[in-house]
């Protein structure tokens, strides 16, 4: 019998982060350890400022929606811009396997590593950067 493996998923972001729930997800030769996290809520000083310019169109829809969703023209933009960024960052970040992709992908960490012989050379060469 193989011994299984233990993956622990974390939040990318653990310093802004509690555990509230640890689940253990048994998938075979594999165990993934999923830990559910909020985000603390941390009031923060906003001493960081943006300044650009939007076109007239622009203008008057975002201060439109502030005004029905009940923000500022800050905190609309603000909120929206972070939700945008953090899809975006996670598109990079996040990866999504099928089941067949997933035991392809833990057979190839499993498999031993090859040298590539022009970074083998690359690697021995002296440094050019000089010791602090």
């Amino acid at each position: 019998m193989d011994p299984k493996r233990i993956v622990t998923a974390r939040c990318a972001q653990a310093e802004h982060c509690v555990i509230d729930d640890t689940h253990l997800v048994d998938l075979g030769n594999v165990q993934v350890v999923l830990r559910h996290s909020s985000i603390k809520k941390r009031t923060q000083q906003r001493d960081r400022r943006w300044a650009f310019r939007v076109k007239p169109r622009s203008d008057a829809l975002v201060r439109e929606a502030a005004t029905l969703a009940g923000q500022s023209i800050t905190a609309f933009v603000e909120e929206s811009a972070v939700a945008r960024a953090e899809s975006v960052i996670a598109e990079y970040q996040t990866m999504t396997l099928t089941p067949d992709e997933f035991s392809r992908f833990v057979e190839a960490l499993d498999e031993a590593p090859v040298a590539v012989p022009e970074l083998v050379e690359l690697f021995s060469r002296p440094s050019r950067i000089p010791n602090a």
